[in-house]
C-alpha cells in the first residue's frame, strides 16, 4: 500500500482510518497491508517480514520483542536481511524512509492525529483528520483561514477534548496521559496568553516552577532559552510593554523552557515585522536540528523556508500530505496548488 506515490499521501492515513473503523463497528477485521516503511507497523498488532527475494524471515506480533516505538526497530528488522542485500548501507535503505534532503527520518511517531473530530453542534471544526509526524520532522500544517488548524492543534495538545479519534504526543494519549504528554511537550498557542504585569524573567520562573523545575535547572533552563530568543534586552521590563515581536520571543520561551521533545506552534510568524520573521525562521531551523515541530500557517513562504513535510487541511479535512516539492509539483508552485486545493 506505501509504494511511492502513496508513502507519505493522505490515501494511507485514510485507508489507516477506514481499517480502523471497520475494527470498531464490526468487529475483529482480518487485513493485509503491504509497506516499505517499517515505522508503519507500530499501526497493526501483528506483521510479517519478507525480503526481496520472497523468502519469509520472520512472522511476529508487532508489540512482542521488536520495540516498536523505539529506534531499535529498524535495526532488528534490518539484522534479519540477508547478506544477498549487499551491504549494511543497502539493508538499511530498504526499511527507511527518507526525508527530501537524502537524510535518513527516524521511524518513531512523535505527533500522532488518528482520526481526530471535534464537532460544535452540526458544524464540524475537523473532521476525520488523520496524520503523523516522525521524529526530527518540521512539518508545517497548512491551510486558509478557517480551515481547522488552531482547532486540530488544541485537540493534539490536549487542549480541547476530541469529538472522535485519539491524539498522541511521544506515544501518550493526550486524553487519558497528558501529563505525561505535556512534559515532552511545548505548545506556543495563536495570541498565547501572557501576562502584561510580569517580566519575561519572573513569567519563566512562574511557569518553571509550575512543572516542577528545580531551582539550579531553572536557573539554567532560564538562562538558556533566554539567550536562544535574544530576550537579554527585555528582561526586565514588563510585558505589557514589549512590541509583539518580543511578545512572541516570550511566548516561545515558555514553550522551550522545559527543554520539549516536541514543539506545537500557531502561527508563530502572526503579525511580525519582515526583520522578526527572519529572526523566527532562524529560530526555528535551529530548533529543528533537534525538535520535532508542528506549526501552523497560511504563509506558503515559511513552508518553502523551513519545513519538509506539509500537512494542508480544508474545511476540517485532510486534503494533501506530503513534501513542499510533492505539494507543489503538478501546478509548478505552491501559491496555485494553495489556491487549487482550497477552491475545489
Amino acid at each position: 500500500m506505501s509504494g511511492s506515490g502513496l508513502d507519505r499521501g493522505p490515501a494511507v492515513g485514510l485507508t489507516f482510518t477506514f481499517l480502523r473503523r471497520g475494527e470498531l463497528n464490526r468487529g475483529p477485521l482480518r487485513s493485509v497491508v503491504a509497506s516499505v516503511f517499517a515505522h508503519e507497523t507500530y499501526r497493526w498488532r501483528e506483521f510479517t517480514l519478507s525480503q526481496p527475494a520472497g523468502n519469509l524471515l520472520l512472522s511476529q506480533g508487532a508489540g512482542h520483542s521488536f520495540g516498536i516505538r523505539s529506534s531499535p526497530l529498524n535495526n532488528r528488522i534490518t539484522n534479519c536481511l540477508p547478506i544477498a542485500c549487499e551491504t549494511t548501507t543497502n539493508r538499511e535503505n530498504l526499511m527507511t524512509n527518507t526525508l527530501p534532503n537524502g537524510s535518513p527520518s527516524p521511524a518513531e511517531p512523535m505527533i500522532e492525529a488518528i482520526g481526530l473530530s471535534k464537532f460544535y453542534g452540526s458544524f464540524a471544526a475537523s473532521r476525520d483528520v488523520t496524520f503523523s509526524i516522525n521524529k526530527g520532522e518540521v512539518a508545517a500544517f497548512l491551510g486558509p483561514n478557517g480551515a481547522g488548524k488552531s482547532t486540530t492543534m488544541k485537540l493534539l495538545t490536549g487542549y480541547l477534548a476530541p469529538s472522535e479519534g485519539v491524539a498522541k504526543v511521544a506515544g501518550f494519549n493526550m486524553a487519558t496521559d497528558r501529563l505525561q504528554g505535556a512534559q515532552l511537550l511545548g505548545y506556543l498557542p495563536e495570541n498565547g496568553p501572557l501576562y502584561p504585569d510580569m517580566t519575561p524573567r519572573s513569567l519563566l520562573t512562574f511557569f518553571g516552577e509550575i512543572r516542577g523545575l528545580s531551582a539550579n535547572v531553572l536557573a539554567q533552563r532560564i538562562a538558556s532559552v533566554v539567550k536562544t530568543c535574544n530576550l537579554e534586552a527585555v528582561i526586565g521590563k514588563p510585558i505589557g510593554k514589549l512590541s509583539k515581536g518580543y511578545r512572541q520571543r516570550v511566548g516561545m520561551a515558555q514553550a522551550l523552557l522545559h527543554d520539549p521533545e516536541v514543539l506545537i506552534l500557531d502561527e508563530p510568524t502572526a503579525g511580525l515585522d519582515p526583520n522578526q520573521i527572519r529572526e523566527v525562521r532562524k529560530l526555528l531551523r535551529e530548533l529543528g536540528k533537534t525538535k520535532t515541530i508542528l506549526l501552523s500557517t497560511h504563509i506558503l513562504q515559511e513552508v518553502e523556508a523551513m519545513c519538509n513535510r506539509v500537512v494542508f487541511i480544508h474545511e476540517g479535512r485532510l486534503v494533501f500530505d506530503g513534501t513542499p516539492q510533492e505539494l507543489a509539483r503538478e501546478d509548478h508552485n505552491l501559491d496555485e496548488k494553495f489556491r487549487v486545493l482550497t477552491t475545489a
